[in-house]
């Protein structure tokens, strides 16, 4: 892994209420655009390194993404490559309005993207692509206010269905100006300054991993894609089999292929290979005792759900629980960014975030057992039912198992 870096800059309504945020390259810690790196290298490395690997940028839900494209990303399509409910594409001001910049437009508009004209400075050329557009970004302090506030009174009175955004808003006077001319969105050092973030980049073969683990995830897995990622890593592909091989007693001719695997073991427990094949793989540069450690809770929530009706509702996934409980110590990345990446229920949601529901006491139970609090082995075991010395056999017996298990890496 290693570090990345990226600017945000709240854009607010005219109540205050942030409703996103403008995503700005950084380099480094500087808060400013590096002068090496073109506008385009830029795109490309804000969304492989910030948007699509570190997940949400926003403590809320709601709050989309406002990412610069250039010219030639926008030519190539690159934001049809996005989710269209978490963007907002901004058309660079340095765009021209060619015949095939307005067919990207077009079609974006016509998918479902939202679309914002940054820095914009009206020329009838761009007449043609306003109703293909929802947001106008005018720079009030390069523009001057009473300018941009004309320019904003005259399209409404047009009947112009855009919405405008004041850019680089510096005082209240320029807020309340703005705002009373008509302006919906606003952004600026009056309201706060972009804020660098720091956050640790998952480098493409972590990507391929968790690719894999959103994949298996799912309620009803596809196999064949799940072939397809495992194709593009050798490393992980031998992983899989070694482990099939060495850890299942069901086995009785060495497994060779992918579908030879799920033949043999069925969907539900080659998920559970897949994701432990997977853990094992990104946690090579870790401490051998995390990867153990959450053998050990898997295996236990594994044995738990196969005794007992009160974890029915989740037994498919109750490997994948106990494995993902240190998912977030293996990849330096939070439980619930994770949480947001992962198509798991609710359920297991709550189990893995909160420790709510039964596989949340089963997480507790473990992790008192690690502590050494027999106390709190027995008091959240009478808590959903369970005997003690059931819980403990299980607890010894997972142990054991990923000692085992751990040397198979």
């Amino acid at each position: 892994m290693r570090y990345t870096y990226v600017a945000r800059q709240p854009i607010l309504n005219a109540k205050g209420v942030t409703l996103g945020y403008e995503l700005l390259f950084r380099d480094g810690e500087m808060n400013a655009f590096p002068s090496h790196i073109s506008s385009e290298r830029a795109t490309y490395r804000l969304i492989a390194e910030n948007f699509l690997t570190v997940g949400s940028t926003s403590d809320r839900r709601s709050a989309r993404c406002f990412i610069n494209f250039p010219y030639k990303s926008l030519i190539r399509r690159l934001p049809f490559t996005l989710p269209k409910h978490r963007i907002v594409v901004e058309v660079l001001e340095t765009c021209e309005p060619t015949d095939a910049l307005y067919h990207v437009i077009r079609d974006l508009h016509r998918n479902g993207y939202l679309l914002a004209l940054d820095d914009f400075v009206y020329s009838p050329d761009w007449e043609r692509f306003l109703p293909y557009v929802h947001i106008v970004k005018l720079d009030v302090m390069a523009l001057g206010v009473d300018e941009a506030c004309q320019f904003v009174r005259e399209k409404i009175a047009d009947q112009c269905q855009c919405r405008f955004l004041a850019e680089r808003v510096e005082t209240e006077e320029e807020f309340l100006q703005t705002k009373a001319a008509g302006f919906s969105f606003f952004q600026g050092y009056y309201f706060r300054k972009p804020q660098v973030t720091k956050k640790r980049y998952v480098v493409p073969e972590y990507l391929t991993a968790m690719n894999l683990f959103i994949e298996v995830c799912r309620p009803e897995v596809n196999f064949e894609r799940v072939e397809e990622i495992l194709s593009q890593d050798v490393t992980l592909s031998y992983k899989l089999l070694r482990f099939v091989n060495a850890l299942s007693d069901r086995i009785c001719v060495s497994i060779s292929s992918f579908r030879q695997a799920l033949i043999y073991l069925g969907q539900d427990r080659l998920k559970s290979f897949v994701s432990l094949t997977v853990a094992s793989y990104i946690a090579v540069d870790k401490p051998k005792e995390l990867y153990r450690l959450s053998l050990q809770r898997a295996h236990f929530c594994q044995l738990m759900s196969n005794h007992h009706d009160a974890f029915q509702e989740l037994k498919g996934q109750a490997f994948m629980i106990g494995l993902f409980s240190v998912l977030d110590a293996i990849l330096d990345i939070s439980i619930d960014d994770l949480m947001d990446q992962l198509p798991l229920p609710e359920v297991a949601k709550d189990a893995l975030a909160k420790r709510k529901g039964v596989f949340g006491d089963l997480l507790t139970i473990q992790e008192h057992f690690e502590r050494g609090n027999w106390q709190g082995i027995e008091t959240e075991s009478a808590k959903i039912g369970l005997s003690v010395e059931e819980v403990s056999q299980s607890l010894h017996e997972a142990l054991c198992w990923s000692n085992k298990a751990q040397y198979v890496v």
